[in-house]
Formats: structure tokens, C-alpha cells, sequence
């Protein structure tokens, strides 16, 4: 379900940060030259980023990125809860992949899961994740992998920045699988990473149809960024412990809710 919602503000805030990460305290002229933008739209960019906790406009008018703590390593991520991860891996590969085709499977641990149930599947998969590409091939899978490339993100294992993100503007599939750090009690899909809801949103405006993994931890446990609404999320996997409210309001907004059981 392409979303409807454009992504040019995601995306210069997303340049920023690049900018940031790469050289440190930045001042503003630098950035209006780098990003050929006007200075009222680099302001708003900055304010916003500013007010999401992710850099600190400096006293003399410049820009540095404020290290974020909400992310945990994603070794620690992945080892949480693997077992019900792969149930839901296992239920949407069934119920979601097709045998032969176009997906793009982003880097969160729910969706590498899915590797392990792929066998058989002649799809070209598309995924910002180095370690989704590592554990196919030594899996043997049937289908082929290709792998954005870009900047590497070492906490999470995901390729983001500029060139992922065009590669994903680029890259229709008929299936988008993605993870999400929290869901809001607004419904809000959200994540602590400006890049990564970059990233997210290019998948999800380039699919036909766009696959949830979310165990019930998530409910209600929102981070500052929002990278879909339930408007731009066809179904979500969850178990059978997640918030039953929260489920029949994601209902009510046209979302598919499949439960698999969760010990």
C-alpha cells in the first residue's frame, strides 16, 4: 500500500544526519551549501531534529548529532523473545511471501527471522540488512538477495543514508515486511532512527502490501518518530498477549490483525 504521505522532510532531516554523523559540528552555511535548500527549510529541518532529540543546534548556530540511547544493539534485540520472533516470521512467510516475485524485507529482527522459512521461494528479496544477507546465503536459500549498500549503521546491522534510500525510492515489490520499535497508543508505527523511518517509508510507499511483525511488547511503547500510520500498513502479525484494545483500534482503522500463539 504505497502511503500517502510525502517523504521530502524524512529525507533532508535523514541528509542531515548523514551530514552530522560523518563530520561532527556542522554550521549552517555548510549545510545550506551541501543541501541546496533555502534557510527557512533548513530551520524547520533542524527544529524538528532538535525537538525528536536528535541533534543540538550549537550557540554559534551549527548543528551536532546528540548520541541516542532509546536503540539497543542488535545482537540484544535478536536473542529477545527469538522464539515467538520466529512463530511470527514462520506465520508471515506462509500467509504473506509469495512463491516467486519482488519483497523487500527490512533489517528488524522479527523480519530476519524469516530467513529460516524461505526455502522454496523463488523471490528476489530486497533488504537494507547486511546480517539478513550473511544468514541467507548460509542458509542456502533458493531465492536471490540484493542489499541496498550505503552507510552502515553498526548498532543495528542496517545499511541507511543516502544511497539506501534511493535505492528503496526506486525498488517496487510486491510485499514489504518491516518491524517496528513501538506502536503508539495512537497507532502511530514508530522508531527512535531518523534513517531507518527514511528507509521504512520508501519500502512502504513502493509495495503493494505492506507486513507487520510486532510481538506484543510493542504495544503502547512508542518512540519519538513515526515511520507509518495505519493507514499505510495493510496487516499486522502479533500474538495473542498483545493489547486486545489497541488490536480491535487497529481493526477499526483497516488494518489486518493475524494472531499467532505466543508462550
Amino acid at each position: 500500500m504505497p502511503s500517502s504521505r510525502s517523504g521530502e522532510q524524512a529525507t533532508l532531516r535523514t541528509k542531515i544526519l548523514t551530514i552530522l554523523e560523518d563530520q561532527g559540528v556542522t554550521g549552517r552555511e555548510h549545510l545550506l551549501k551541501k543541501l541546496q535548500v533555502d534557510k527557512n527549510t533548513l530551520q524547520n529541518a533542524l527544529d524538528k531534529l532538535q525537538e525528536e532529540g536528535l541533534l543540538q543546534i550549537t550557540a554559534h548556530g551549527g548543528a551536532v548529532l546528540r548520541q541516542y540511547s532509546e536503540e539497543r544493539p542488535f545482537d540484544q534485540r535478536f536473542s529477545t523473545d527469538e522464539e515467538l520472533k520466529q512463530r511470527l516470521a514462520e506465520f508471515a512467510v506462509e500467509r504473506h511471501c509469495p512463491r516467486s516475485g519482488n519483497i523487500s524485507a527490512h533489517g528488524s529482527s522479527s523480519v530476519i527471522q524469516m530467513i529460516s522459512f524461505l526455502h522454496g521461494r523463488r523471490v528476489r528479496v530486497h533488504t537494507n540488512s547486511l546480517l539478513f544477507a550473511s544468514l541467507a546465503r548460509d542458509a542456502g536459500l533458493d531465492c536471490l538477495v540484493e542489499v541496498s549498500g550505503g552507510r552502515l549503521r553498526f548498532v543495528s546491522g542496517n545499511f541507511v543514508g543516502a544511497r539506501a534510500l534511493a535505492y528503496f525510492q526506486e525498488t517496487s515489490c510486491q510485499v514489504a515486511f518491516v518491524g517496528t520499535h513501538g506502536i503508539s497508543h495512537e497507532l502511530a508505527f514508530t522508531d527512535p532512527i531518523a534513517e531507518e523511518v527514511a528507509i521504512k517509508e520508501a519500502m512502504i510507499r513502493k509495495a503493494e502490501k505492506v507486513v507487520v511483525l510486532a510481538d506484543n511488547t510493542k504495544f503502547g511503547s512508542g518512540s519519538l518518530l513515526t515511520a507509518a500510520q495505519p493507514e499505510d500498513v495493510d496487516v499486522v502479525i502479533t500474538d495473542r498477549r498483545a493489547n486486545p484494545a489497541m488490536l480491535e483500534a487497529l481493526r477499526g482503522r483497516g488494518v489486518q490483525v493475524e494472531l499467532v500463539d505466543g508462550k
